[in-house]
């Protein structure tokens, strides 16, 4: 293996490593040396060396899964035709991080990273590659509400999708054995994440 080749396996390896630590002790629990260490890297300082910080770490982790998730949303729009419904787009939003369950600990990671890291995450996602097709299911979503106030519209996305990867990452870490498997997980939470979306819009927030 070349020098090039056994220092992007480095990487990889880091990356994997860091998704999983931060899982399962939080974003801020766990240093950037122990995450070298837990890697089998001999050089306690590879992290650092490789991402420079936490928050580019974190952003190379998004990079790393965003090519499947951005893959698999784009096949799923292109399956819902020229105009999704609001179903269809809540879909693309949740299916292809459903479907992360088991294989990476990626799920569990963001919701860590949304719950310990939110005042910086405008800074995490400062590269549109990450979440291209995330806003395009988001702009979608959108259009198929048209009666939705945009304000109204973006309390509820937000609300919609913490709710949804909350619910992903807890069975991850723990699942629920009245829950008879991911798949059943997910449909309840689409069904959960339309009944945010198509609510009316009550005296109190109109």
């Amino acid at each position: 293996m070349g020098e090039y080749g056994a220092g992007r396996e480095t990487r990889v390896a880091l990356l994997v490593t860091a998704e999983r630590l931060f899982a399962e002790r939080g974003i801020d629990g766990v240093s950037l040396r122990e995450i070298a260490l837990a890697a089998g890297s001999r050089n306690s300082g590879a992290a650092q060396y490789y991402f420079g910080n936490r928050a580019e770490l974190l952003r190379s982790i998004m990079k790393l899964r965003a090519e499947i998730l951005n893959a698999r949303r784009a096949e799923l729009l292109d399956a819902a035709g020229p105009a999704p419904t609001t179903r269809d787009a809540l879909r693309a939003l949740v299916l292809p991080l459903a479907e992360q369950l088991g294989d990476t600990h990626y799920v569990s990671f963001l919701a860590r990273l949304q719950s310990d890291y939110a005042h910086d995450r405008r800074a995490i996602h400062a590269d549109g590659e990450i979440d291209a097709t995330f806003r395009q299911a988001r702009d979608l979503l959108a259009a198929s509400l048209p009666g939705l106030e945009p304000e109204r519209f973006r309390v509820r996305f937000r609300l919609m999708m913490r709710m949804a990867i909350a619910a992903l990452g807890e069975y991850e870490c723990h699942p629920d054995p009245r829950i008879p498997g991911s798949d059943a997980l997910t449909a309840e939470i689409l069904d959960i994440a339309a009944g945010i979306m198509l609510a009316p819009t009550s005296p109190a927030t109109s």
